[in-house]
């Protein structure tokens, strides 16, 4: 489900890729992997507020998911959110010390401490 919606989304058949995640949603209701491809396939499509929505809902079920965290840093980036978008890649650090693209997120956002090795 999830990989054939994402290449919907980047042939530009968006909507058809969303249309088989509500379907693997509405099987697989607890896993929130459905929810981040959801998110990332609307963040692709630039569909930004349906897509931080789908981030708060995987951040709603598993708080610590870093790559929703770092899906959404990057979607807070492009929207010039970017102490949102820090915050986000801090925390991942916090919890992921040696996590490579929260470190290179934080860094090019200036955080603190974000150069130093694990």
């Amino acid at each position: 489900y999830t990989t054939l919606a994402e290449l919907y989304g980047s042939a530009g058949r968006v909507d058809d890729g969303l249309t088989l995640l509500a379907d693997a949603q509405k099987r697989f209701p607890g896993e929130t992997v459905v929810s981040f491809r959801r998110g990332a396939v609307l963040a692709e499509a630039k569909r930004v507020a349906e897509a931080e929505q789908a981030f708060k809902e995987v951040l709603s079920k598993d708080p610590d998911n870093a790559d929703a965290l770092l899906t959404q840093a990057a979607l807070f980036a492009r929207q010039g959110r970017l102490a949102d978008a820090r915050a986000n890649a801090e925390r991942v650090l916090r919890r992921e010390p040696g996590n490579a693209r929260a470190r290179q997120i934080a860094l090019r956002l200036g955080a603190p401490d974000a150069g130093a090795s694990p």
